[in-house]
């Protein structure tokens, strides 16, 4: 048996001050969303190495989460749906809401399988983990829906307790990516190397915050009854979306642009004359003699080998 979410014993649970914060989180989301939308209009790279196909793959994946962020807010407020649009615009919320979910699992799988230098088990099982979020996508469309009860008299949302597992998928998604990020931070990357720095600051924290917020979810969804507090989660969660999705958008340097550069510690060696200024810099620094320290002409001692330089 289906159960009813977005439904009040009665309508009045949700008072103007808990409907003011609402409208006030959505537009949150709203305003974040529109920027990210403007800034996709004005710039040609959004943060990522671009490739042949993901120069125009990573705009066209922020375009349609953007777009889906900002309807599923808008089309949030049940309370003001009466029976001739309920059901529409419940169809309408939940698609939308999918769409959100669902590019922000491929966008957070995108960075991971980028910063694993395009590692094809990190491709094969994304592609995995895309599909089967996809198919709960589908199941809770078909299963879930929006009913007008004439006796509230309020639109409540049916929702499916099979289908209300979808969010399984978003968690393993995020967990996947997080812990690629954290085997590629561990495993590849130089303790100087810039794009460590980038990595940890961008996806590595992105992919934890969207795990916490995602189990979050789940947990309000499970335990509050709340009517004010579960939409306040709800908008609060796509909020915190909108800002990972967007978080590369706010800065002037792209990711690309960082993967270009040479660490600090390549620019002291390059600078001595110890490493070729072009081509690929994979150099091996041989570990010194038993009490004896490997310095660099321009760094403080104590500087030591570095095994790969990125």
């Amino acid at each position: 048996m289906p159960f009813v979410i977005h439904s009040p014993d009665d309508p009045g649970d949700i008072n103007q001050v808990e409907l003011f914060l609402l409208a006030a989180m959505f537009g949150l989301v709203v305003e974040n969303c529109s920027n990210a939308l403007a800034m996709l209009y004005t710039r040609k790279s959004i943060g990522l190495p671009k490739r042949k196909w993901g120069e125009y793959f990573v705009p066209l994946l922020l375009l349609i989460n953007n777009g889906a962020n900002i309807t599923y807010n808008l089309t949030s407020l049940f309370i003001f749906y009466d029976q001739v649009t309920c059901a529409t615009m419940a169809r309408i919320c939940n698609v939308s809401s999918h769409l959100v979910f669902l590019s922000t699992d491929i966008y957070i799988l995108f960075c991971a399988y980028t910063i694993s230098n395009r590692h094809v088990w990190v491709r094969n099982i994304s592609v995995i983990i895309v599909l089967h979020r996809l198919g709960w996508a589908v199941y809770d469309i078909y299963e879930s829906y929006g009913s007008f009860n004439e006796d509230i008299p309020f639109c409540e949302y049916i929702q499916n307790p099979m289908s209300a597992y979808y969010s399984i998928g978003d968690i393993v998604s995020d967990c996947f990516a997080t812990l690629v990020n954290v085997v590629v931070a561990a495993v590849r990357l130089g303790r100087t190397s810039n794009i460590s720095l980038a990595l940890i600051q961008r996806n590595l924290l992105r992919s934890i915050v969207i795990v916490g917020t995602s189990v979050f979810a789940v947990y309000t969804g499970v335990n509050w009854v709340n009517q004010f507090w579960l939409g306040f989660a709800y908008a609060f969660q796509s909020y915190v979306l909108a800002r990972a999705v967007n978080f590369d958008l706010m800065f002037d340097e792209s990711l690309g642009e960082r993967l270009e550069k040479k660490s600090m510690l390549q620019s002291v060696l390059l600078t001595a004359g110890k490493l070729p200024s072009h081509g690929s810099l994979n150099v091996t620094i041989t570990r010194p003699k038993r009490g004896k320290n490997t310095t660099f002409p321009g760094r403080p001692e104590g500087i030591e080998r570095q095994r790969t330089l990125l």
